[in-house]
């Protein structure tokens, strides 16, 4: 007999005391930036590393997210451009680490 797999994910957020924790353990700066972005944009890291700097529009707070998706043939993964982006709002906060 052949179980199936159960689905023991969970969604957990992190309270305002753990984000602020979580940004005051951050020593160097520039990680600083890239914790204090993820957790204002909730934006994965891979999202985050890809921006470019036109990617950010400053004057009226949005950051263009490229998406991409793999295509897997076998076992080797091939990275496509997809044609589909998507805006998120870049707040005050994201915006000062960022400057």
């Amino acid at each position: 007999m052949k179980f199936l797999r159960e689905n023991n994910a969970r969604t957990r957020y992190l309270s305002l005391e753990e984000c602020k924790r979580l940004i005051a353990s951050c020593i160097a700066p520039h990680i600083r930036a890239l914790v204090t972005v993820a957790l204002h944009s909730g934006m994965r890291l891979g999202e985050i590393l890809n921006l470019c700097w036109y990617d950010l529009d400053f004057a009226s707070g949005f950051i263009l997210v490229r998406t991409r998706r793999i295509l897997t043939r076998g076992t080797c993964p091939w990275m496509r451009p997809w044609p589909h982006s998507s805006e998120l709002i870049l707040t005050d906060r994201a915006q000062t680490c960022l400057l």
